[in-house]
């Protein structure tokens, strides 16, 4: 393929991800994977328990805290991941951050991978793990560099987009034709939370009659996201997706953040991402893509009745797939400046 680096040795790189807690983050591992593949890497993918010693150019750790959280709770079924958060028991890592201890000594690089807003306690949490562990370096992927908000520089901060691989563009083009009467006017999917249930409660009362107000709800409550349930998996949710015009979401914290990984299921199942945010000064000053399916909270509805599906559609497609190739960014941003 065109994105192909002719390594004189191909690379070696091991990409560690959690197993459990939420099953998106060992989907990125293997989106990772992927991309490193195509670009002619050998790739390991493995978990702290199944990781075997061996010599690895780049070691790349897909949120460390969960890894290290999941590895020191004996990999835990649904049930009891679901009973351990939510007594709040805090395991001991120590077991965890040895078995990472070993991984960086067989590794010349190494870095921790993100799909987190840099100002909250999830970002924060895996800032003082790779610092204890001794890694250099975070991989942000996402829709905007964050490198602003960052209040400690002890860890290199480098973004990186997150675009389609290869395979993932040719999905998306797939549904550039697409003729399909899609059944559900819209669905609203999200943990629940206060502010999502006032939201809700806007759908259902000001939603205008062009939409139609027989949209989907989905709203569990704050629970581990495992492959096995209790909440959609990734195959669930593609197929609602796919038969429904517009995917909508609110922000589960205050702190602006694009959600790339929703863009992405979006496009990938051919239907319209609009995320409902309240507009300042600061959010029309970061340069993010998709701009114009970001909604202002006071208003939405009347934006919302007044686009054209169709043509919207075409043109979020459109904007996507100009971005470039996920092999090609991580070619600039990982292998070019690590190896």
């Amino acid at each position: 393929m065109s994105t192909l680096i002719p390594y004189k040795d191909a690379p070696r790189i091991l990409i560690v991800v959690s197993g459990g807690a939420n099953y998106f983050h060992n989907a990125i591992g293997e989106r990772l994977a992927e991309a490193f593949r195509n670009l002619g890497c050998h790739v390991d993918v493995r978990l702290l328990k199944t990781y075997q010693p061996a010599e690895y150019d780049l070691a790349l750790y897909v949120n460390l805290y969960e890894v290290a959280f999941v590895h020191a709770a004996g990999y835990p079924d649904a049930a009891r991941t679901e009973r351990i958060i939510q007594s709040g028991y805090q395991p001991n890592l120590s077991e965890a951050l040895q078995t990472v201890a070993a991984i960086q000594q067989h590794a010349k690089h190494s870095g921790v991978v993100l799909l987190e807003c840099v100002q909250t306690e999830w970002f924060a949490r895996n800032h003082h793990l790779a610092r204890t562990a001794g890694i250099h370096t975070f991989y942000d992927l996402g829709f905007h560099s964050q490198a602003h908000l960052l209040r400690d520089h002890s860890i290199t901060y480098r973004f990186i987009p997150n675009t389609l691989t290869e395979r993932e563009r040719q999905k998306a083009l797939a549904y550039q034709a697409d003729q399909r009467e899609r059944t559900i006017p819209w669905a609203f999917i999200g943990h629940m939370t206060p502010q999502r249930l006032h939201f809700a409660q806007k759908l259902i009362q000001r939603l205008g009659t062009r939409l139609g107000t027989q949209g989907v709800f989905y709203l569990p409550n704050l629970r581990p996201i495992l492959s096995d349930g209790p909440h959609f998996n990734q195959a669930q949710l593609r197929r609602l997706l796919q038969n429904t015009r517009y995917y909508i979401w609110t922000a589960h914290h205050s702190y602006f953040y694009v959600e790339s990984e929703r863009f992405r299921d979006a496009v990938l199942a051919g239907c319209v991402p609009i995320k409902v945010q309240r507009r300042d000064s600061s959010i029309e000053a970061v340069d993010v893509p998709f701009k114009y399916l970001m909604l202002d909270e006071s208003d939405f509805e009347e934006h919302l009745q007044v686009l054209d599906y169709e043509r919207l559609r075409q043109r979020f497609l459109k904007d996507y797939l100009a971005m470039p190739p996920f092999e090609t960014l991580l070619a600039e941003e990982i292998l070019k400046q690590q190896l």
